[in-house]
């Protein structure tokens, strides 16, 4: 059957319309949602991240969200002492220059801070998480898996939009580029920054390529996947609410998603885990025809194959270039005996 044929599947494929991505939790990125508190409590907080980024984060976070986190004045209070602690040391009339006479908050700070006496930064920034983490009610965690999601795809974004100004400009030779398959689990890994991928034409063709592919002038990106290492069960427990967040993919058959492009955005991420047993994974991509009598026709964007993803949760995403409709295919035609449980999400990318 044609993938462009909604109306009548065979016994073995089948289609769901997925009108609009689930959420646009990377465009809103400045509004931290939350996570449940039976979701928080099996996780240790101390195992995120080394304690000083760990802290950094939970800074970003406490700045973000102090105004609307109900929490009592002797509260608010010690995060401000945890703080000056963390960042002067023990308090010394000539670190604290800033405490007006008729500042009550600054003199009961500065009283607190006085009291700490030569607690060690590291203990200073334990105390300000665990507090923070008291009074968010259970949702400090989710707040920092979504920050942390935030600036990756925010560092993603700014390499992607780098390589295709030089890709544009001339910089980096198209050729040089076409036969190397996209791997940003080496910008993860290996951190480059800008200079780096100027400099080094290898490093490029690990991150991206550029496929000549003709759509109306415009050339497309390849689309990207990675993983999140041992985040299968956390995924679940965080998406298995949703109305549209699972799939049942049968034994011998392949459901494929369909999910628009936004105008109001330029790039499409999607993550999936199965609770049990690998699952393929493809993505296909159907422009919108420029002339009403053009015929569709779908590019592949990613080939189907098959992804253990029961452990760790896969993720991708796509910039796209012109509007059209993305086919997320779950591939379970080679099993004859198990069914499959797909948990996901899809959501857009903004520009801020």
């Amino acid at each position: 059957m044609s993938l462009t044929d909604n109306n009548h599947p065979s016994n073995h494929e089948r289609s769901e319309n997925l009108a609009a991505p689930l959420n646009d939790q990377v465009g809103n990125a400045n509004g931290l949602g939350g996570t449940s508190d039976n979701a928080e409590s099996t996780r240790d907080i101390w195992a995120i991240l080394p304690l000083v980024d760990l802290y950094n984060v939970v800074l970003e976070i406490y700045r973000k969200v102090k105004d609307q986190v109900k929490m009592d004045y002797h509260q608010r209070v010690m995060l401000l002492a945890y703080y000056k602690q963390e960042k002067y040391g023990a308090y010394t009339p000539q670190n604290d220059t800033n405490t007006g006479y008729f500042d009550l908050v600054g003199s009961d700070r500065r009283k607190r801070w006085k009291a700490l006496g030569n607690l060690s930064k590291e203990d200073a920034q334990k105390e300000f998480i665990k507090l923070l983490q008291t009074v968010s009610g259970g949702k400090l965690i989710g707040w920092i898996d979504q920050k942390l999601e935030e600036k990756r795809m925010q560092e993603q974004i700014r390499i992607f939009q780098m390589v295709q100004k030089k890709i544009d400009s001339g910089e980096i030779p198209i050729h040089m580029l076409q036969a190397a398959g996209a791997n940003l689990n080496s910008v993860w890994t290996n951190s480059h920054d800008g200079d780096d991928v100027a400099d080094n034409i290898q490093s490029v063709s690990e991150l991206i390529k550029r496929a000549e592919l003709s759509n109306g002038g415009n050339a497309i990106l390849s689309a990207s996947l990675w993983c999140k290492p041992n985040a299968a069960k956390e995924f679940i427990e965080q998406t298995k609410d949703g109305k549209e967040t699972k799939l049942t993919v049968g034994r011998g058959e392949t459901v494929t998603v369909r999910v628009g492009t936004s105008d109001d955005a330029f790039a499409i991420f999607w993550e999936f885990v199965t609770v049990n047993y690998d699952i393929g994974f493809g993505l296909g991509f159907i422009p919108e025809p420029t002339d009403p009598d053009e015929k569709p026709t779908e590019i592949e964007l990613l080939p189907i194959t098959r992804r253990d993803c029961s452990v760790d949760v896969v993720m991708g995403n796509h910039q796209y270039q012109t509007r059209g409709t993305y086919l997320l295919k779950f591939d379970n035609s080679y099993s004859l005996l198990r069914s499959k449980d797909v948990y996901y999400k899809v959501y857009y990318h903004k520009p801020t």
